[in-house]
């Protein structure tokens, strides 16, 4: 009940404050009945997973299980939301490792929960996509889950990293086409085939990144 309830307030205030939308609702219509799979979502703000939770749970209802550091899991505030969807600890070493994460990422797509991640592993600091790293295309390989491209548009002028208040800046969720593991070439080893996957959503990121520097979305902050 909470879930509904924290996601509805934030679409509500995206959508008053934010003027709010979703785009590439086209490249989910499988996700939408009832499919599973990895949405892979550049990292700018604190208020991402909110944004891509609040895009899947309006109008469809549709549960996320974000990948994320065990310690945001047992966070004070942020905690909060994700022990109440389920999130999956992914860290460098100890019970929360690579191979927990591809077995628990398993877990949820079984039960037809999609598992969300952010390929470049930390929030930027600039606004500048960071360097994609290879443990989400990996899980997927292993899962054989189909790969979602998600961009979170404008997050990072609305709250910023030191941000205490969310500001009026345009926000948007853009879905990409479907990178399916299943259909990469079967003589591809898994290594090969995640560096494929990440070449693709490298793609994907850099052109929208351009796109929102253009048309004044994103500005980018000095180191």
């Amino acid at each position: 009940m909470f879930y509904g309830f924290f996601l509805g307030v934030c679409f509500l205030v995206f959508k008053l404050c934010n003027r709010f939308e979703v785009l590439g609702t086209e490249n989910i219509k499988e996700i939408a009945d009832g499919k599973a799979g990895f949405f892979a979502a550049n990292h700018a703000s604190a208020i991402d997973c909110y944004m891509l939770a609040a895009a899947l749970y309006f109008p469809y209802r549709r549960r996320i299980s974000p990948l994320t550091r065990s310690v945001w899991i047992n966070h004070p505030y942020a905690g909060f939301f994700l022990r109440s969807c389920d999130a999956i600890a992914l860290d460098k070493r100890g019970r929360y490792s690579l191979l927990g994460a591809i077995r628990e990422s398993q877990n949820r797509l079984d039960k037809g929960v999609s598992v969300v991640g952010c390929p470049e592993g930390i929030r930027t600091a600039t606004g500048r996509l960071n360097e994609l790293k290879g443990g989400l295309p990996l899980i997927a390989v292993k899962t054989k889950a189909p790969v979602i491209p998600v961009w979170l548009g404008g997050s990072f002028r609305a709250l910023p990293a030191g941000a205490c208040f969310l500001r009026p800046a345009k926000l948007y969720v853009e879905f990409g086409r479907p990178i399916d593991p299943e259909e990469l070439p079967t003589e591809l080893t898994d290594k090969e085939k995640t560096a494929l996957i990440l070449e693709k959503l490298n793609e994907f990121y850099r052109e929208r990144e351009a796109r929102d520097i253009k048309n004044g979305i994103l500005k980018l902050k000095e180191n």
